[in-house]
């Protein structure tokens, strides 16, 4: 059970910092002097090739960063904590998008810890509350969950909780290196690459703030605030994606959870 809608952006076009690739003046030279040697010829057209190919790459990993450090950014400027990655065996590797409004969209990752079984909304916007989404998931005329034999698990039963204080959040350039995982090698970047002077990424220095609450516990979500004034919260540390519990209160499960007899796996 899952809604989504797909979001595009434009990042910054990025200049790549050398030159276009062109043949050294000396190999020039040697081809004038010899116009009939095509062995020199094919090597140097390989060279060019090559040259070419370096530009390219080298473009594809600025604007990779460049588009990177505005996703950070905004997530600095929410005051959003990243921590590492979890439940990625469910998920794989999924990221928010930036769109040319500002707006964060997340991917959501639902789970029902009474069985360990998930949901996943694939694009929650973080100016959007949890009600509408929870409206359309667990509305009358949605089939019931596959293992939710009692019927326990209907819109008014429902109750949303994130695990507070727990994780630790990543330092600048892990954010960054994690946000480009999938576009570029991110771990042959060196640190002094993602690192850049660049004031107007500063904000992003908050995702190293660590939590206050140096204890897990589960934390109710108000379904009317919207998703980026959850994850402001200073004791949520976000597992590289926005995580949360969904629990019954019809269902046997509920007193266990509520009393703090569960616990992850």
């Amino acid at each position: 059970m899952s809604t989504s809608s797909s979001v595009t952006t434009d990042g910054p076009s990025t200049t790549p910092s050398r030159p276009s690739a062109s043949l050294p003046p000396a190999s020039r030279k040697g081809l004038e002097q010899d116009p009939p040697n095509e062995e020199f010829k094919k090597l140097l057209s390989e060279v060019d090739s090559k040259l070419r190919e370096q530009d390219r790459q080298r473009a594809k990993v600025a604007q990779a960063i460049a588009k990177a450090k505005d996703l950070a950014a905004a997530m600095g400027k929410r005051g959003v904590k990243l921590g590492k990655a979890a439940y990625q065996e469910l998920t794989g590797v999924k990221k928010p998008v930036l769109d040319e409004q500002g707006v964060l969209h997340w991917p959501v990752l639902l789970l029902y810890p009474e069985v360990m079984s998930s949901d996943f909304i694939e694009d929650f916007p973080d100016t959007d509350t949890f009600s509408p989404h929870l409206d359309v998931m667990f509305s009358e005329t949605s089939p019931p969950l596959p293992w939710d034999d009692n019927h326990v698990y209907t819109r008014d039963s429902i109750e949303l909780y994130y695990q507070g204080g727990f994780g630790k959040p990543l330092s600048r350039s892990e954010v960054l290196r994690y946000l480009l995982e999938g576009n570029v090698d991110s771990k042959a970047l060196p640190d002094s690459l993602l690192d850049g002077e660049d004031e107007e990424h500063d904000s992003t220095k908050c995702t190293t703030v660590t939590s206050t609450d140096s204890s897990s516990k589960w934390i109710k979500v108000k379904e009317g605030k919207t998703l980026q004034e959850v994850l402001q919260d200073k004791g949520y540390i976000v597992p590289a994606i926005p995580v949360f519990f969904v629990v019954s209160r019809k269902s046997t499960f509920y007193k266990d959870f509520k009393a703090g007899n569960w616990s992850l796996p």
